[in-house]
């Protein structure tokens, strides 16, 4: 009797242990995956194997650039860790370290407090560096009140608020503006942008297992996918498995995966939105704006139009990128250009194809801002400006940690450069 129970006991431990290996095999074969073949860095590795874990196990889609949201596309919940540096507050968004209380205070506007809300993508987010004061609004706000005091002021305080967000472009600018930021009394919007709207009009819509010929207008990567998922069923749910899914999370992944590319899941969303309004009339627009460049001069102007409408300040500023400045690149930042070319490549048509893209429609997007100016020359509270070439000098320390996320002395260079601006509108 006890021989049974012995080999019993030995068969349920050769079970588990079996399970328990074949996770690590699992574990192993899909890092190998992401690491080499799709060339995510050892920080992105382990993000995405815990974010995986926390997708099994609370039956949610977790991403680091938050909330889908139904109007403005993307949204950070309060205290959010967005990746292992940088948490928003109860509020969703990022903090500047700074102890007075003035400039701590929100919703709620103290007086003599001149607000400045930032706006743009991961770049003014902070993506690029490892602390919150690092950022670009916590550098302005930091600069700005320590030369508030030398001119003559009605103000006591510059705050400036951080609402960047990865992903965003011009359009979640003008949605969210809209939506509530203006209801916050701000004296001034300051936004960076133009690279993610370059981008998803360029190649984004390329990256989509549709592989799309021209991409769905003011659409961001994070529209395509929540599109899929909340419409047709996410393209891996390994949860489908149950109970199995608990005890081998990484297994039931990797089996979910090929499992969605034997039924042509992944191959189907062109299928699927073919007919689909806006993208048939985001072909119509595409074709009368070759690159839908005129949706980002368009997406800027109804932002302008808010402000003179509502009496506060704002600066479009044309952002920055490695690309733009290749020519006086630092060597490290010039490696930090190839592996971003390793990732990317396949659909941007490698650095040369990228980078004549990119031109293009930043040229476009410069001489179209100029026009801008001109047109609204009547509203003294606006205006548009290009940084596209700041970093184009020589220099031997990095300003780019990649190809459009800048290093803390890359986010102290642009808060300088966009403070005669921000002097410029709370001055007496």
């Amino acid at each position: 009797m006890s021989s049974i129970k012995i080999k019993i006991s030995a068969a349920v431990l050769l079970f588990f242990v079996g399970l328990f290996f074949l996770e690590i095999f699992s574990i192993i074969t899909f890092s190998a995956y992401h690491y080499v073949v799709k060339g995510l860095s050892a920080n992105e590795l382990k993000n995405t194997i815990i974010n995986r874990y926390k997708t099994i196990y609370n039956s949610e889609v977790i991403t680091e650039i938050g909330d889908y949201d139904p109007v403005t596309q993307m949204q950070f919940p309060g205290n959010f860790e967005a990746n292992n540096f940088l948490k928003t507050n109860s509020y969703g968004y990022l903090g500047n370290s700074n102890a007075i209380n003035p400039l701590n205070t929100f919703p709620e506007k103290k007086e003599r407090v001149f607000r400045v809300i930032m706006m743009g993508g991961s770049s003014m987010f902070g993506f690029g560096v490892n602390h919150e004061s690092k950022t670009i609004p916590s550098y302005l706000e930091r600069l700005s009140n320590s030369e508030i005091n030398k001119i003559k002021s009605k103000y006591d305080y510059i705050q400036v608020l951080n609402f960047g967000h990865p992903g965003a472009h011009s359009s979640i600018l003008l949605m969210k503006l809209s939506q509530y930021l203006v209801h916050l009394e701000p004296d001034m919007v300051i936004s960076l942008d133009g690279f993610n709207d370059a981008w998803y009009a360029l190649f984004e819509h390329k990256r989509q297992s549709g592989n799309f010929e021209h991409g769905v207008i003011n659409w961001s990567d994070y529209s395509y996918f929540l599109h899929e998922c909340i419409n047709y069923g996410c393209r891996m749910n390994a949860n489908q498995f149950g109970i199995i899914a608990k005890i081998l999370p990484f297994t039931t992944t990797i089996v979910s995966s090929f499992s969605n590319k034997i039924k042509g899941r992944n191959k189907n969303l062109k299928k699927k939105m073919e007919n689909y309004p806006p993208l048939k009339i985001s072909k119509y627009i595409f074709e009368k704006d070759e690159g839908l460049h005129e949706a980002f001069i368009k997406n800027y102007a109804a932002t302008a139009g808010l402000a003179c409408a509502n009496d506060f300040f704002f600066v479009g500023i044309l952002q920055p990128h490695a690309f733009e400045s290749i020519n006086t690149l630092s060597p490290s930042e010039l490696e930090k250009l190839k592996k971003w070319e390793e990732r990317y490549g396949s659909y941007t048509g490698n650095a040369i194809g990228y980078e004549e893209q990119m031109r293009k429609i930043y040229n476009k997007y410069q001489e179209d801002l100029v026009e801008l100016n001109n047109k609204l020359d009547w509203c003294e509270k606006v205006s548009f400006i290009s940084f596209r070439d700041i970093f184009n000098f020589n220099h031997q320390e990095d300003f780019f940690e990649d190809n459009i996320h800048y290093t803390e002395a890359g986010n102290k260079f642009i808060s300088k450069e966009i403070m005669p601006f921000l002097e410029k509108a709370y001055k007496d």
